[in-house]
């Protein structure tokens, strides 16, 4: 009998731990490798009654997201999401990266499409926004969300700085290819961006008490010298137009933004 028992629990140990608990996940007894399917469905609709308003009542698939996450061989860490909300196809992260641990804290470095480290609004999760929609210029061309390039992290107990260089997304097909004409002009250069951000929790009574600052610059120079800034001017996601716009056409060789952020948490506040 000890003897089987004892088969049982080797046989045991080979077999793939999985965890059910808030999330699936499944991997190695060891933790060294491990896959998660990933995803969230979000949905707007908004009802809207009276006479002096062209608004309609309407709903739309605000996000519709699947992918996963995989580690391997404990470090190797990649991800892939995709989402098919508002009628489109559009790839979120798809990046491959290492990570190990530091001090108490962690560092990794990461290449592919991610976060461009600028702007608390933009990195914060669609999960955890405070309102409906992010603030003004948050996710925009001022503050882009993602882009293919690579990126390090590193944090400490109470502090986290995060650094990367970025290449432009093609999604438009008069956008520059490395070095060729655009818009007729003859001037065009493949656009490069530089983003960091640095963090401190200067007071932290318990993890429903503290005050975290922050601040980020980011650097670029735009395709063709064309920055176009288009935004949303209320909380409704369904109205098309966007009445917020400043095309610099020609004129901007040079891009710099920089930020400054303050969180605090103090119990349900």
């Amino acid at each position: 009998i000890e003897g089987n028992v004892n088969e049982v629990k080797t046989v045991a140990a080979q077999l793939p731990k999985v965890e059910t608990k808030d999330k699936i996940v499944i991997g190695s007894q060891d933790g060294d490798f491990k896959w998660q399917p990933i995803g969230r469905v979000m949905a707007d609709y908004i009802w809207s009654d009276g006479d002096e308003t062209e608004l309609e009542s309407g709903g739309e698939l605000r996000r519709a997201r699947l992918g996963m996450e995989a580690t391997l061989y404990k470090h190797w860490v990649g991800k892939l999401e995709v989402d098919f909300g508002e009628n489109e196809v559009d790839i979120k992260d798809a990046f491959v990266g290492y990570e190990s641990d530091w001090q108490g804290g962690k560092w990794w470095i990461k290449t592919g499409q991610q976060h461009v480290p600028f702007g608390f609004s933009t990195l914060s999760s669609s999960k955890y926004m405070t309102f409906l929609n992010r603030p003004i210029y948050a996710d925009n061309e001022i503050q882009p969300a993602r882009q293919v390039g690579a990126a390090a992290f590193i944090n400490g107990a109470r502090w986290t700085a995060h650094a990367g260089v970025f290449t432009s997304n093609l999604d438009e097909p008069e956008d520059c290819v490395f070095g060729e004409e655009n818009d007729g002009t003859g001037e065009c250069d493949q656009e490069f961006a530089f983003g960091a951000r640095v963090t401190g929790v200067p007071f932290m009574q318990d993890p429903t008490h503290l005050l975290q600052l922050g601040a980020g610059i980011m650097y670029k120079n735009p395709n063709g010298g064309t920055i176009d800034v288009d935004q949303r001017d209320a909380i409704i996601h369904i109205i098309d137009s966007k009445n917020l716009n400043a095309d610099f056409k020609g004129s901007a060789d040079d891009a710099f933004a920089f930020n400054v952020e303050a969180t605090g948490v103090y119990g349900p506040a």
